[in-house]
């Protein structure tokens, strides 16, 4: 949108010189909160479909371009989980969200924390950006899906939500 503004504004500037005569106007742009974060898929799922999931653990694929950044300047990536522990059908089920790890990397850096319901830092780009991208994979570590034994076979849901904070 920006840019389509910028064009006609030259647009009207050349039309102005081609002319006989000149017209002058003083034209304020002002851009406020140039600064956002979006996920680009809200529906992430863990998947023990079988036995040697238990084993050595579940992980999604490094999803490619997850979260999407547009910055005026430095950022960092803090992570939270809504709750302490999973819920299934909105009950609180004793399986903590720690037990599900989330890795996360631009270009500069990768790290991964264990999901928490306070705020983590999850990374950072010291440089000034206009935009990046930072990909993302979920997993659930084989020495954490004991709390996956003996369960109902149902959904086990959090909500994460990662909070962007620029410099």
């Amino acid at each position: 949108m920006r840019f389509l503004f910028c064009i006609l504004i030259i647009s009207f500037s050349l039309s102005a010189n081609s002319q006989i005569g000149s017209a002058k106007i003083y034209l304020s742009l002002y851009f406020e909160g140039g600064n956002g974060l979006q996920v680009t898929d809200s529906n992430v799922s863990l998947n023990f479909d079988r036995p040697i999931d238990f084993i050595e653990g579940v992980r999604t694929p490094m999803l490619s371009g997850h979260l999407q950044i547009t910055s005026k300047g430095s950022y960092e990536i803090w992570v939270r989980s809504q709750t302490e522990q999973l819920l299934s059908n909105n009950t609180v089920t004793g399986i903590p969200v720690s037990s599900i790890q989330v890795k996360a990397q631009n270009g500069l850096q990768t790290q991964t924390v264990s999901l928490n319901s306070r705020s983590q830092l999850l990374l950072s780009n010291p440089n000034k950006v206009l935009t990046d991208v930072v990909d993302v994979s979920y997993s659930i570590p084989a020495d954490q899906t004991h709390y996956f034994f003996n369960r109902t076979f149902t959904t086990y849901q959090t909500i994460v939500t990662y909070t962007l904070i620029t410099n």
